[in-house]
C-alpha cells in the first residue's frame, strides 16, 4: 500500500529508524535485507514470484518429438477440483493437478478461480500440445455448487459451449450433455479427492462450459454425428 500511496517512507526495525526514503528506496532488495536481516537466498525464497507450473510431456512419432497436450475432459476435472478446493478451504489454488487414466500427471495454473453466488468456478485453458484441435486455447470452466445433504453424490451437466446428444448410439443418452463417461469419472474422482482432503462428506453439482465452444463446434463434425 505504501508503494502505491506514499511519497515518502520511514522504516522502523530493531536496527533503528531510517531516514526519509522514497518508496522505491524503501522497498529495494538491499533495504529489505537490511531491515529483516535476510540473506539473498532468504529474500529470493520469500519474495520472488513462483513460476507457474507448465505441463511438459513428449512422445516420439517417427523422427519427430511431439509435445503432448491434455484433453477437454482433463481441463474439466482440473477446473472442478480447483473450484471445489476454493469452496472447501476458502483459498484459491495456485495450481491444480491430477493423474490421467493413462497415468500421466498434469498440473497447471488456473486462468482464474473465484467465488460465485451459488458456489465457485474455476477456468483451465485447453492446451492441445502439438496435436492442435478447435478447442485449443479455449477456457474450460467448471462451476461447482456444494450439496451438503447428498453424501458422495456428483451430478454433472453441460452449460454454454458444451453440446448435447441428439442421436442414439453415442456414449451418453439423447438429451444429455456430450461429456463422455471417462471425463465424467475423472471429474467425480477429482471431487471425491478434494472432499476427502477437506473432510467434507457432502456432494457436488457440476456445470461444465467452454468459452467460445459454440463457435468452435461449427468447425467440427459434431452435428453430423449427433452432438449439437
Amino acid at each position: 500500500l505504501a508503494q502505491k500511496l506514499a511519497d515518502a517512507v520511514v522504516c522502523v526495525s530493531p536496527q533503528g529508524v531510517s531516514g526519509v526514503l522514497t518508496p522505491k528506496e524503501a522497498f529495494a532488495r538491499k533495504n529489505i535485507c537490511h531491515l529483516f536481516d535476510l540473506s539473498d537466498e532468504q529474500y529470493t525464497a520469500l519474495f520472488s514470484e513462483k513460476p507457474k507450473p507448465k505441463f511438459e510431456h513428449y512422445i516420439r512419432s517417427g523422427q519427430k518429438l511431439l509435445r503432448c497436450g491434455y484433453t477437454t475432459g482433463t481441463c474439466a476435472a482440473l477446473g472442478a477440483a480447483g473450484a471445489a478446493r476454493l469452496l472447501l478451504t476458502g483459498k484459491a489454488p495456485e495450481s491444480v493437478g491430477l493423474r490421467t487414466p493413462k497415468g500421466i500427471v498434469v498440473e497447471v495454473a488456473p486462468i482464474y478461480c473465484r467465488k460465485t453466488a451459488a458456489g465457485a468456478q474455476c477456468a483451465i485453458r485447453k492446451d492441445g500440445g502439438d496435436d492442435v484441435d478447435v478447442t485449443t486455447g479455449l477456457p474450460v470452466i467448471a462451476d461447482i455448487t456444494l450439496l451438503p445433504d447428498a453424501p458422495g453424490q456428483v451430478t454433472i451437466d453441460g452449460g454454454p459451449g458444451v453440446g448435447r446428444v441428439t442421436k442414439p448410439g453415442l456414449d451418453q443418452p439423447v438429451g444429455q450433455a456430450a461429456i463422455n463417461h471417462v471425463p465424467r469419472r475423472m471429474i467425480t474422482d477429482a471431487l471425491h479427492a478434494e472432499a476427502e482432503a477437506a473432510g467434507y462428506d457432502g456432494g457436488f453439482d457440476v456445470m461444465i462450459s467452454i468459452e467460445g465452444g459454440e463457435e468452435a463446434a461449427k468447425r467440427t463434425f459434431n452435428p453430423h454425428i449427433g452432438v449439437e
